[in-house]
């Protein structure tokens, strides 16, 4: 019994990531590959689709951006968004939590966040694997207010660049979820693997431990 869960552990695990992530609080902490731009989703004052495509600056990659609410705009630092993002540049507002899907896996993720609620809030991210599996999160505190350039990062990182999907989502004062994100960068890429060759994997970690406990 002990042989049988042991292989079937082995093979559960070898097919998923064997990486560790880690929180990224800098941009500098990210070497920039690729990069989504926001104004190439329209001029300012454009409701983007939900879902919507974009293509990343770089490699490039499609990614596609999702949310619950249906409410996604097109606002920029200075002008419709008064905040403290870095000043004059594009940004994403987003009416609640906000799923960012690649086409490619990437080893770091990270953008400016703030909550449209002025005060402080509660930003978590979220990675998943190229399965679907949550593979871990992270909470970070910032200060919603309006002196530009002071804006909260948020990163996250992989050491086996396995990071498929990222989740984005805030808590901010009086519980309001809805925020602006600016610049996305990403530090990858590969191709996202396919479930099969994720079973492949374990299969053949697992053939792989059958022979050597034949061997014993």
């Amino acid at each position: 019994m002990k042989k049988l869960i042991s292989l079937a552990c082995l093979a559960l695990v070898a097919s998923q990531s064997f990486g560790a992530l880690s929180l990224l609080t800098s941009r500098a902490q990210i070497t920039e590959t690729d990069y989504v731009e926001w104004g190439d989703l329209g001029a300012e004052g454009v409701f983007p689709t939900n879902p919507f495509l974009v293509s990343t600056h770089g490699t490039p990659f499609m990614v596609k951006g999702q949310n619950g609410s249906g409410l996604f705009w097109r606002v920029d630092q200075g002008s419709f968004w008064p905040g403290n993002m870095p000043s004059g540049s594009n940004l994403l507002y987003s009416g609640d939590a906000l799923s960012l899907t690649g086409a490619k896996t990437c080893n770091a993720f990270g953008v400016d966040i703030q909550a449209n609620n002025i005060g402080e809030f509660k930003a978590t991210i979220e990675a998943f694997d190229g399965l679907g599996d949550s593979m871990g999160s992270f909470d970070v505190w910032g200060d919603s207010e309006f002196l530009s350039g002071t804006a909260t990062f948020l990163g996250i990182r992989d050491t086996e660049g396995a990071i498929h999907r990222v989740k984005i989502s805030v808590v901010g004062a009086s519980g309001g979820s809805d925020f602006a994100i600016d610049r996305v960068s990403y530090e990858c890429c590969l191709p996202v693997p396919e479930p099969a060759s994720m079973t492949a994997l374990g299969l053949g970690a697992l053939a792989l431990l059958r022979k050597k406990s034949k061997k014993a």
